[in-house]
Parts: C-alpha cells; structure tokens; sequence
C-alpha cells in the first residue's frame, strides 16, 4: 500500500505524454524499458462500480407523489402518503401564526383544505415540514435543470432521502441493495 491507496488501485503512467504502463507485479523496471532518469507517475485508479449504488421507484402519478415518494423512501412502502399529507397539514394548523396568509398566500384554513384534499400536489412547504418534523435531509433532483434543492441541509441530520422531480411527478431515489439495474 502506497499513501494509503490499496496496491490494486495504483496505476503506474510512463513516457510522454504519460500512458499507463501494464505489467505483472513480477515484471522489474529492466524488464519494463525504463531508461535512466525516466519521470514515473503513480496515481490512484478512479473506483468503478459493479452496480448502480442509487436507483428510481416509481410512485403512482394520482397528485400524491411527493407524500409517496418520502414514505417510500422512509418506509419502502407509498401507503403512508395519506398520513404524511395529513401530519404535514396538521403542523401547518398548529402554528396559524407561523403559516399565515402572507406565508401561505391565502388563509391558513384555506390552505388547509386545499392541502388535505387528495388532488392537490405537495410543494416544497410541506418537504420543508417533513424535513424537520423526520429529523432527515431531503434532497430534490430537479431532473429538468439538473439542480438540487436541500431540505434541512444546515440542520447536520444524519439521514438524508432523495426525491426525483420532473416538474410534475415526484418519484423516490433509494439505495440500490440488490446491485441490478431496474
């Protein structure tokens, strides 16, 4: 091991301009045509993954993705978005003072309603709510500008989540266990 760099990921480059130099661990630099004074660089080898470390799920495209798409990615099951549309509204209730008709843009119990109803999206409020209420980071991919949002980023929690957002649908990003690409 070289500089901590396990003896497999060191790539040896010669020459100019430097190519990598393929040899047998057995091979001696005479062997290998090294002149004198040649210049020799070793550098780690980028790690290639034998799989997709992350992986889409999709969620039914029926308004309630973005409550799907976090309960699946806290409970790898989307029946919960029912309950996390309703613990998100029912935060917003709890604090009218918070959440008031300059914040909300209409009056807290207006948005309430609208909230609550099955047809209406979540926005980027109710996954501040879960963010903080969860204790978990959320990331959204805005798939469409290839930018991320953070949800509870300053906040240092030790779970984070990932959303894909198209603009329309919300689906969750999860660790691919199984190595397969699905």
């Amino acid at each position: 091991m070289i500089i901590g760099i396990p003896k497999r990921r060191i790539r040896v480059k010669t020459g100019f301009p430097p190519k990598v130099l393929t040899a047998s661990p057995e091979s001696t630099l005479f062997e290998l045509g090294f002149a004198n004074r040649e210049t020799v660089l070793l550098e780690e080898a980028p790690s290639v993954m034998k799989h997709n470390p992350m992986i889409r799920r999709s969620v039914p495209a029926d308004n309630s993705c973005l409550f799907a798409s976090i309960s699946y990615c806290m409970e790898k099951k989307v029946s919960g978005a029912r309950e996390l549309r309703e613990l998100a509204a029912s935060i917003i209730a709890s604090d009218p003072d918070k959440y008031d008709e300059v914040f909300l843009g209409e009056s807290n119990e207006s948005y309430i309603k609208r909230l609550l109803k099955p047809d209406t999206w979540g926005s980027a409020l109710e996954i501040a709510i879960l963010s903080e209420h969860f204790n978990i980071e959320i990331v959204t991919i805005l798939i469409q500008t290839c930018e991320f949002q953070y949800f509870g980023i300053d906040k240092k929690y030790k779970e984070r989540i990932f959303l894909m957002y198209d603009g329309i649908h919300y689906d969750p990003i999860i660790r691919n266990e199984s190595g397969k690409s699905e």
